[in-house]
């Protein structure tokens, strides 16, 4: 397979973490190195299905990872940020859904609900972060209120 620029910058874009829009999804990556949004998606599958160039890409992400000297795994630090901002984005929109699945996974990382009746009496319970104590807080007075509609037209 013959490489020209482009195809050198869809490396880039795919593999760079610091370029947080396009990393990790190759139809975005595709759209900025070739300026094409109408094929995109797929001419960016059949890109990576090409064995020889997926293993460039793969030798491109494995580079980053050495040279920021921590693993391509998510931490629980950047699973927080990442719930927060979504939790957010929930509020803003008032995506009721959503905002109640992502407290859910929340409340199920930090093992704050069971499938039954535990009796936690005699051990000691977990402390759990003010942060997320505060969202849960929020939660519950926020769904007391009123939900007024207003006519239009």
């Amino acid at each position: 397979m013959r490489l020209d620029t482009r195809h050198y910058n869809f490396i880039e874009y795919y593999s760079n973490p610091k370029l947080r829009d396009t990393v990790g999804n190759a139809t975005k990556a595709y759209e900025k190195a070739f300026n094409n949004i109408k094929t995109a998606k797929s001419c960016a599958s059949s890109l990576m299905a090409k064995s020889d160039f997926n293993k460039l890409v793969m030798d491109k992400i494995a580079e980053y990872g050495q040279k920021e000297g921590r693993k391509q795994d998510f931490d629980e630090n950047m699973i927080r940020a990442e719930w927060l901002e979504l939790i957010a984005d929930c509020k803003e929109n008032r995506d009721r859904t959503n905002l109640n699945s992502a407290l859910r996974t929340m409340a199920q990382h930090k093992a704050m609900l069971t499938d039954k009746y535990q009796d936690d009496s005699k051990t000691e319970a977990k402390s759990i972060p003010d942060d997320i104590l505060d969202l849960f807080q929020e939660f519950a007075i926020e769904r007391t209120k009123p939900n007024i509609k207003l006519k239009t037209g």
